[in-house]
């Protein structure tokens, strides 16, 4: 158990938005109050599962994961760890209830943007399972409740073949092709970069961004070693991945040919958090509107993220893009885009952060062009609670800055 405790003893170390300032602020004083009185971690299935503290794969809050969480994650959900002898070992889930291997997930949020009136909601409720079958076979699902309806919104099944320190998966399913997490769904913030969120239009096809998921195969080569005496992990991952594809309707999943979308992913880790990595991904997308065409969209990025020490994070990433299409009215679209943001942990379980980011959809246009800043703060007053402060402030081109303050509470069992 070198590993583990090693890591445990590391991480341990304006009238018109006057109203959701009236919500706001209450609630921010009552967590940091509670965050004061009674520290706690939280406690998914997991970390039931193992019977350990989340600290132990997510830094500096979750859901982010620091790289002994990546590693766990990319490995069918067994834990790295180190023998007597001091030789990579995976620990499979332990054999316990059926309840254990299932997290409930509550998101509430209260929203307000400029122009326009605040909004509480229940965002969305969220039933997530992932677990271990033998010593090969490993499974995750997700379903979630959302305006009133029931959607399988993820279900992977994956195949481990190799030693712990070498080995082979085998991923197929609805399954996300970006690997590397830290800025997207692990995210410390309620917005996503603009980087992974906003698309490249084509005419009527809404366009391609990395996040989203969709039915297909991955296929990896996994790297791990340990440092001496159970020092911190040091892993590789490769993956190809050929997914179903992308309707011209946007973010509808659906084939209407048979082309195929490629990813190819490269990352590394080292240290407690540290991470490089790069992707190319390349799919077309045909019959669009009634003047059908095709569109063949690239795109490639740089990625990574340093803790300069414990407590401080930076993270970056930069994409480019390129979208041939045969329709001579639209020609080829050139785009491109990066963020950069910093978090700072500023008591033992609430951390600050900020992120710049910058939209090209198509270059040279300044019209298009999609910049802001986001500044929040996170905090988890109770072992089941997370409560995220936000404002963000992007512009399009010319046009009026937006100003959207959302305050969310996620509640977790």
């Amino acid at each position: 158990m070198a590993l583990i405790e090693e890591t445990n003893m590391t991480i341990a170390t304006q009238s018109s938005t006057r109203s959701i300032l009236t919500l706001f602020w209450p609630i921010a004083l009552a967590s940091m109050f509670m965050m004061v009185s009674a520290p706690a971690q939280a406690t998914p299935a997991f970390a039931r599962q193992f019977n350990a503290k989340c600290s132990m794969c997510h830094a500096p809050l979750p859901p982010r994961l620091n790289n002994l969480g990546i590693t766990f994650k990319r490995l069918g959900y067994r834990l790295p760890d180190t023998d007597d002898e001091g030789r990579l070992v995976l620990q499979d889930k332990p054999s316990r209830s059926l309840g254990d291997s299932f997290a409930l997930i509550g998101d509430f949020r209260a929203e307000k943007s400029r122009d326009e009136p605040a909004l509480l909601s229940m965002h969305e409720v969220e039933l997530v399972g992932s677990g271990t079958a033998g010593s090969h076979l490993s499974y995750s699902t997700m379903i979630a409740w959302e305006e009133g309806e029931f959607e399988l919104e993820a279900y992977e099944a994956q195949v481990l073949l190799g030693r712990p320190h070498m080995n082979f998966t085998a991923r197929v399913g609805m399954v996300n092709p970006l690997l590397w997490d830290k800025w997207g769904h692990q995210r410390l913030g309620v917005s996503r970069a603009h980087l992974l969120n906003r698309r490249v239009p084509a005419g009527e096809f809404a366009g391609y961004r990395p996040r989203d998921m969709q039915e297909g195969v991955e296929l990896g080569f996994n790297l791990t070693r340990v440092g001496a005496e159970g020092g911190a992990l040091r892993t590789t991952f490769l993956s190809v991945g050929v997914y179903n594809g992308l309707s011209p309707e946007g973010p509808e999943l659906g084939e209407r040919d048979d082309k195929k979308d490629v990813v190819v992913q490269a990352v590394h880790l080292w240290g407690e958090s540290h991470t490089i990595g790069a992707f190319w991904s390349r799919g077309t997308v045909t019959d669009i509107g009634d003047a059908a065409f095709d569109d063949t969209y690239q795109r490639w990025a740089l990625f990574g993220n340093y803790q300069v020490r414990p407590g401080t994070d930076v993270l970056a990433g930069y994409m480019g893009g390129r979208d041939s299409t045969t329709d001579q009215t639209l020609g080829r679209i050139s785009s491109r885009s990066w963020f950069l943001e910093a978090s700072q942990t500023i008591a033992p379980l609430t951390a600050v952060f900020a992120r710049y980011d910058r939209f090209e959809p198509r270059r040279p246009l300044a019209s298009s062009v999609r910049r802001g800043l986001t500044l929040g703060v996170k905090s988890q007053p109770l072992e089941n609670l997370l409560v995220t402060g936000e404002y963000s402030g992007p512009k399009v081109g010319t046009g009026i800055r937006a100003r959207d303050l959302v305050l969310r509470v996620v509640v977790i069992y």
